[in-house]
């Protein structure tokens, strides 16, 4: 369960990150290329290939920007004397 919830984290964070991306681009750097020919997807497979174009496409973009903000994901658990109390902490860039 905990996995599930930190790999929805790490791919909200990624597409936060990527919604911003472009705005901070130049006019000299290359965008990656993408299948947006706005045709209609007819096979699975086809959704597969452009799933995959575009996270190739992410990850391209990704590489060419250095994390400003780093969070972390605190797990707590119950102490009988203090309450609450963090036991273990997740880093993200």
């Amino acid at each position: 369960m905990r996995a599930w919830n930190r790999l929805f984290l790490a791919i909200t964070l990624a597409g936060s990150f990527t919604a911003v991306a472009p705005a901070q681009t130049t006019a000299d750097q290359k965008q990656p290329q993408a299948n947006r020919s706005g045709t209609p997807i007819t096979t699975v497979a086809q959704a597969i290939d452009r799933i995959i174009a575009r996270e190739r496409d992410e990850n391209a973009l990704m590489r060419r920007y250095s994390p400003i903000v780093e969070t972390y994901v605190q797990d707590m658990k119950v102490d009988p004397d203090m309450g609450l109390v963090p036991f273990h902490d997740g880093y993200y860039l």
